[in-house]
Formats: C-alpha cells, structure tokens, sequence
C-alpha cells in the first residue's frame, strides 16, 4: 500500500505537479504509479488503441516523466487503462494499493469551485483514499511544516491520526493543528515535543468567527508547507482565499493541499461503510505493468 497514485493528462499543468509529487513520493518512502486513461467505446477505437494509441501514449509518458538526465526514473510507473478517469480511479482505490491520490490543478484554491469541465470535486468527494493536490506553481523543497485545519489531536481517529503522524516523521516537520469552535472566545494553545525534541506539535483552538482571518495569519505567520483538510470544509476555505485575495497575499495561501473526505473517513470509523472489493477481472493491473483492456 506503500505508493502514490498520479492520474495524468500530461498537460503542463501536470507535468509541474508530477515532480512535486514524485518529491514527494521519495521523501515518505513511496513509489509513484502514473495512471493514464483512454475512452474508447467501438472496435474501431480499441483497435487503433492497441496499434497507434498505445505507442503514442508510450512516448508521451517517456518525454513526460523523464529527468534532467533525459532518464525515466525507476521508481516510477506506468498503468495505462481504457475507460473513464474516475472509473480507473476508483478501481485504483478499492485494490487498496495506494495510500495516496496526487493531482495537479492550476491552483488549489479552485479544487472546489464547481467550474466546467472540471473533476477535481467530485474525485474529492468519490475516493476512498487521501488526496493530495498540487498547485502547478509550487516547487518542492521540503516540508517543515503541516497545517491541519479544524483538528484537535487527542480527539482525532486513529487511523487519521497514525497517517499525519507518519508524514510529521517522514519530513520531520513540525505539526500545527488547528482547531475551529463554534462557542465565542474559545483560545486555546499548548506545545509538546515531537520526534526526539527535533520538532514540535502545536494544538491551537480559535473561535469559529475568526477561523479565516486566524487561519491566513497562521500560515503566513509559521511558513506553513502543507494544508491538511479531513472534510470538505469549503465554506471555509472560500472564506480564506477570500480574505487573502482582497489583502493581495492569495499566493502565500496556494499551498498543496492534503484531502481526507468523508468516504475515508466514514471507512476508517466504520469498515462496513466500504464498498465491496472489486473482482478480479476489474483489478487494475500489478503495479509496474501496462494494462491494454
């Protein structure tokens, strides 16, 4: 369960976040698969698939994943499906082979904005693994700092918890968790010790009424790398990019941003919420292999 899933168009768009991603990847431990998806629907289209598709896609994936060395980097995978995007994906996410979903968008604060054409939503809102999406703007060069959005560690659930524990030691970042009460002057701010006294955790509570404006000074405030969000707290998150666009600091607000939906979530609570394992037949391939059907 070890890897990443990138689904990619091999736009500019993506090929900027696959190497965030493939950063990433390497510093959790992680191999990447790179999924592409092609509709095809008559056998006119398989057949060209099979004959001109395949060795195209081929080609673009070399050029797309290839290094400064000009050289494919062996931690790095190529799954090729026929059928939707989502479809793949979800398959993908029941074979319970990959611990994270990465995608690049232009930018993060527009992963929820229902815009045409546009399926970042819905993947959110479908999948049942953490995602993880990567403004095309963003460089990779470590991650010092993790912001959970409206989490209180000693409350969270275990496996949630296990999972942004990891990623604190994997980066050796320091943990900030913030957390949004709806009962007026709710403050709240304590500081432990974290891996070896080398990095620290930080539990703060803010009332709900300030969330945003507190939320834009905190990530400016401790350079904040990564923004986690266990649900869809959108309402919030338009208030905050709001709130740094009319102070002109919408940059400083365009982080990656990690994702754990209510699907997840919902599994992690309770695995009867988990939808049944897919058969055989529609498994994606073994990691590493190139499906053709």
């Amino acid at each position: 369960m070890n890897r990443m899933l990138f689904p990619s168009d091999f736009s500019d768009v993506s090929k900027k976040a696959f190497h965030y991603t493939l950063d990433f990847a390497r510093a959790i431990r992680s191999e990447l698969t790179v999924l592409h998806s092609q509709a095809s629907d008559s056998y006119v289209r398989r057949f060209l698939f099979h004959r001109w598709q395949r060795h195209q896609i081929w080609q673009n994936f070399a050029d797309f994943c290839r290094d400064e060395q000009g050289q494919i980097p062996p931690d790095v995978s190529l799954m090729i499906r026929r059928g939707s995007l989502e479809d793949q994906i979800d398959l993908a996410c029941q074979s319970k082979n990959f611990r994270y979903i990465a995608i690049g968008k232009d930018h993060s604060y527009r992963s929820f904005l229902p815009s045409p054409g546009s399926k970042t939503s819905r993947l959110i809102a479908n999948t049942y693994c953490p995602v993880l999406i990567v403004p095309s703007q963003v460089h990779y060069q470590g991650i010092s700092n993790i912001l959970i959005v409206d989490a209180h560690y000693r409350q969270m659930e275990n496996a949630v918890q296990e999972n942004i524990l990891s990623l604190g030691l994997r980066f050796q970042a320091n943990l900030h968790y913030l957390n949004i009460h709806h009962a007026p002057a709710s403050w709240e701010f304590s500081k432990e010790a974290f891996t070896n006294n080398q990095n620290y955790l930080v539990q703060k509570t803010i009332p709900a009424d300030l969330a945003a404006e507190e939320l834009l000074e905190y990530i400016r405030e401790q350079q904040i790398d990564l923004l986690v969000m266990l649900t869809k707290r959108r309402e919030l998150y338009e208030q905050l990019f709001r709130l740094s666009n009319e102070r002109g600091v919408l940059p400083c607000t365009d982080l990656p941003l990690l994702v754990f939906h209510n699907n997840y979530l919902q599994t992690r609570i309770d695995p009867g919420m988990a939808r049944p394992a897919p058969r055989e037949s529609e498994l994606p391939p073994a990691v590493g292999q190139v499906a053709q059907g």
